[in-house]
Order: structure tokens, then C-alpha cells, then sequence
């Protein structure tokens, strides 16, 4: 869903230009990722940001407007921090890649989604919001489907197809990579349960490593290239 389809040309030269709308949309980001859309109030919304029930309708609209512009908000920020490892395997693939060039680009895509789940970046502050609309999906979750994760699954697609010898587009390949990248997301949107059976330790830079492996290994395993 293009952003032009629920904010205004005007609204959004508002917006850029507002502290008070930032402001805005980070109260968007820790409400809406704790009570939802329909839970969040738009006296809650103003409340927390330091504003009034209209700056919510000056500058987005409606509340409505205000969620999909988090939901958009919180793209860009993703993008900004994947866009410069899968750029690069994006290249890659259209030089053309063998067996185990894709293995090994498939293997640095999960490693880079590994570190960045598991670095302190604020990704974390997301990530109720995401896994509110992977469990009931709202027309925001076009936002996030279209603009950042149906890329990433045509990457995985491809990179899987190219290594088996399997139709990239096959419902098999898609459930492989669907499995495949599960495993990395655990370490983010389960990253408490880990570190409580870790007897209460913080991920460190030590894990990075055992991750990593264990996340390669996994790999090869699943692929049949062990």
C-alpha cells in the first residue's frame, strides 16, 4: 500500500516537518505495539506524545492514518538497516550465481539477519507491532508484506531454487526458506525466553558466534549440502 493512499501530499509536508508528528509516531510505535489499534485511544496517542487529540487528525488524519504511517515509519527503519547486506546479494544474483555461490549468499543473508536480531539496535521496539499484525493482519501489514518482506522471501526463493535444483517459486522452496528463516527470527521475537534459559544472561558477543554456527549448520542440513 503506497503511502500516498493514506497520507495527504499536505500531511506530508507536515509530517517532515514536525517535531510534534515524530513525536507522534513514536507514541504510535510503543502503543500500538502494546494495546493495538483498536486498544490505543487518540486521547492515549496525545497524552503520550506530549500533544493534543487534533494533532493526530492535523497530521495524519485519523488514527487509522496515523497507525499505517507507524507501520510505514517502521519500514523505513528496517530498510535502513538491511538494505546494505541484501543490495549487495540482490547483485549478485543478477551476475548470476552457482550452486555454491548461492549457498554461501544465502548463508550471509541469514548471518546478517542473525546480527541484526540480535544486536542492540532497537528493533525490539518494533516488533510487537509486527507480530500483532502477523497474528491478525490489518491493511497495514500490506505495508510491511510489500515494501520490505515479499522482497526478502524472493531473495531466499531464489537463492534455495538455485542451490536444489528446485522451481524457486514451488510451494516447497517457499516453506523451506519460510523454516529456514524462522530460525533467525527466533532470536529476536523470542530473545527473552533464550536468554532465561541462558540462567538469566545477556546475549553477548560470545553467542554472536554460537548462532551463527548453529544457524549455518542448520542450514547446510536443510538445504542437503552437509
Amino acid at each position: 500500500m503506497p503511502i500516498k493512499n493514506y497520507i495527504s501530499p499536505i500531511q506530508m509536508e507536515r509530517i517532515e516537518e514536525s517535531e510534534r508528528a515524530k513525536a507522534l509516531l513514536n507514541a504510535g510505535i510503543d502503543l500500538f505495539g502494546i494495546y493495538g489499534i483498536k486498544g490505543t485511544t487518540t486521547r492515549m496517542l496525545a497524552d503520550e506524545s506530549g500533544s493534543n487529540s487534533a494533532a493526530v487528525t492535523y497530521y495524519f488524519g485519523s488514527k487509522q492514518g496515523l497507525y499505517f504511517a507507524t507501520m510505514d515509519h517502521i519500514v523505513d527503519g528496517i530498510l535502513e538497516m538491511t538494505n546494505p547486506f541484501i543490495e549487495v546479494i540482490e547483485e549478485k544474483l543478477k551476475s548470476g550465481l552457482n550452486k555454491k555461490e548461492a549457498l554461501d549468499e544465502f548463508q550471509n543473508l541469514m548471518e546478517g539477519f542473525c546480527e541484526l536480531f540480535i544486536e542492540d539496535n532497537g528493533l525490539e521496539r518494533w516488533t510487537n507491532i509486527i507480530l500483532r499484525e502477523h497474528a491478525s493482519p490489518t491493511e497495514a501489514y500490506d505495508i510491511f508484506y510489500d515494501r520490505y518482506y515479499k522482497r526478502t522471501q524472493n531473495i531466499m526463493r531464489e537463492l534455495i531454487g538455485n542451490v536444489t535444483d528446485q522451481d524457486s517459486k514451488s510451494d516447497e522452496v517457499m516453506i523451506l526458506a519460510h523454516a529456514i528463516f524462522g530460525q533467525t527470527l527466533g532470536f529476536l521475537i523470542a530473545r527473552d525466553s533464550l536468554e532465561r534459559g541462558l540462567k538469566g544472561k545477556k546475549i553477548k558477543k560470545n553467542h554472536h558466534g554460537i548462532m551463527k554456527e548453529t544457524i549455518r549448520i542448520n542450514i547446510q542440513a536443510m538445504l542437503g549440502r552437509g
